[in-house]
């Protein structure tokens, strides 16, 4: 699968020029700020829950924090309890987008800055490799980002599973979003995002778009 990188220029001379790239964290992505990382939403990997969540893969149950809230003690002083929220502990994550947009980037760019785009040619292989450089933690998965409607009675997902890929449609569903994940070694350490030099990268990746200054003719 192809796959699209709205970022800057200077991220993507980066990865084009010296195999570099940044790879963020599902919850730390702003320490970073103004990096030209895909934009993220600050509730991203997570979902308060205002009705029920239904999916069929267990395979990430392991990874699944439900937050909850005690709500009454009954007759026999048994304590009921309101699941309030879905989480995962952070995670590596790497974004791309599984198609490319002009009117998307134009936005991008007015937002963000995004100024530039790499084509990722075979994602699996792009993520793979990402995979070597990253020595601390082992992948997951990767998959397309699970948009969930919060003022939905019902969030229904049927294919893959990971609360890190939850992510609110009414904000980021013109995104179409893949997301990687990695699992750190050492899951009672934070991590942030790591600036790391992953080599012959650059063999899955070749210039896609880059828009014009404001001004320029």
């Amino acid at each position: 699968m192809e796959a699209f990188k709205y970022c800057t220029k200077e991220v993507m001379h980066k990865l084009l020029s010296r195999d570099e790239l940044r790879v963020g964290t599902v919850y730390g992505w702003r320490k970073g700020g103004g990096v030209g990382e895909m934009v993220q939403d600050v509730n991203d990997g997570s979902m308060d829950l205002s009705g029920n969540l239904v999916f069929y893969d267990h395979a990430s149950l392991n990874y699944m924090i439900v937050d909850s809230d005690p709500v009454a003690v009954d007759s026999d002083g048994l304590r009921h309890f309101r699941n309030r929220r879905v989480r995962c502990e952070d995670h590596y994550a790497f974004c791309v987008a599984t198609r490319y947009s002009a009117e998307d980037h134009r936005k991008w760019k007015e937002v963000e800055g995004y100024d530039a785009c790499y084509r990722i040619k075979s994602a699996r292989l792009f993520f793979r490799a990402i995979s070597g450089a990253l020595r601390d933690a082992r992948f997951l998965l990767s998959a397309a980002c699970l948009y969930f409607d919060p003022a939905a009675d019902n969030n229904v997902f049927t294919g893959r599973f990971h609360p890190g890929l939850l992510k609110r449609s009414d904000k980021f569903g013109e995104q179409y979003e893949l997301r990687a994940l990695w699992e750190p070694v050492d899951r009672t350490s934070p991590i942030e995002y790591r600036d790391i030099r992953v080599p012959g990268i650059k063999r899955y990746c070749e210039p896609h778009a880059v828009l014009p200054n404001c001004g320029a003719q």
